[in-house]
Parts: structure tokens; sequence; C-alpha cells
């Protein structure tokens, strides 16, 4: 086993772990208004997807393989990486984690009350919120040092539509929540002035 497989199973089980104890602290229906949620959600999916289709992994599932299976499971691999994986790691893990856990920490600098209010802090447990909020960014720069994703092919612009897109979903849905819910998903978009509002989001 890969120091690289061994990597991404760690971090699977560690985003897992989040999923699936989380709901008992906050409802699902309230987590999905959380960019961080988001963020958990995708890295989840991108390291259960990258333990699975690992080429020695599916190999192992056969019994001795003939060369046509090995060089199929071989195919299935290198396609689902090169269409899928990558281009999900370059345009959404690694920026989306980026930006949760810079303004995340950055606010929380500045006035943890418009972030992470103290109210919370007998709901999420310090180890719980650095996997949310730190946690990102380190899983996401070790990927990258240890995988160059750009190696394998892949386009700026394909990348950029891609965050452009999941940004425009992002906004639509913290405004449509003041809207027509009548709340800020974050205090602190309810204490900011509207340019800076825009400039935030």
């Amino acid at each position: 086993m890969s120091l690289l497989y061994t990597f991404r199973c760690v971090c699977f089980a560690i985003y897992a772990y989040v999923v699936v104890t989380f709901p008992e602290i906050i409802p699902w229906h309230k987590r999905l208004f959380a960019l961080t949620f988001w963020c958990l959600l995708l890295n989840v999916f991108y390291f259960a997807a990258c333990t699975l289709f690992d080429y020695d992994v599916i190999l192992s599932l056969f019994n001795n393989p003939k060369p046509k299976q090995a060089k199929k499971v071989k195919e299935i691999t290198k396609v689902t990486k090169s269409e899928v994986l990558h281009p999900m790691f370059r345009s959404l893990c690694f920026p989306v984690s980026i930006v949760v856990s810079a303004l995340f920490w950055g606010i929380y600098a500045v006035d943890r009350e418009l972030i992470f209010p103290k109210s919370l802090d007998g709901l999420i447990t310090p180890l719980i919120n650095h996997i949310q909020h730190t946690f990102p960014v380190v899983s996401c720069s070790l990927e990258a040092l240890l995988v160059d994703h750009y190696k394998y092919g892949g386009s700026n612009f394909f990348d950029l539509a891609l965050v452009g897109t999941l940004a425009l979903m992002y906004i639509t849905l913290i405004f449509a929540t003041r809207i027509f819910l009548g709340f800020w998903v974050y205090p602190v978009l309810a204490v900011l002035q509207v340019p800076y509002k825009l400039l935030l989001v």
C-alpha cells in the first residue's frame, strides 16, 4: 500500500467521521446553508473516490486477474481520474478548502461572534471545528504536493467555469435565504454594508 493511498484513506476516514456524527449536533437541512458543509461533502466524495478507483485496489478484487481484465481496470481508473477526479480537485476541492479556512479563521481572528459564536462551543467540539475549518486546507495542500493534478491535462477555462458555477450557486443560496427565510447564513453578513457584503460573498 503506497503512502499516497494511505494518506487518502486517512483523509476519507476523518471527513466521513464528521459527516456521520455531525447531524446529531445540527440538522441536515440547516447544514446545507454553510459553505463549510459543501466543502466537507466535496472532500469526502473526492477522497472516497480516490480510494475506490485505485488500480491496485480494484485489481485485488479479482482472483488471478486475466490480462484483459487488468487492462480494462487500468482504462477505467485512468479515465475516472483524468476526467473526474483531477478536474474536481483542481477546480472545486482545493479552492473551496482554501476559501473556507481563510475566511473562517480570518473572521474568527477579528470577532469570533461574527462567524462562530461562543454559544456553539457546547455543541461543536474543537476537534470537529478544526476538521471542518483547518483540516481541509491541510489535506488539500498535502494532496497537491503529492500529486501534480495539472500533469494529466485539463483546461483552465473549464476549471474556472466549474468553480464559478459553484460560487454562483452558493451566492444565490445566501441571498435567497435572506429574502425568503429572513436571515443571513453567517452573522457577519448582518453587520456589513452592502458593498462589503458583495465583496465578501
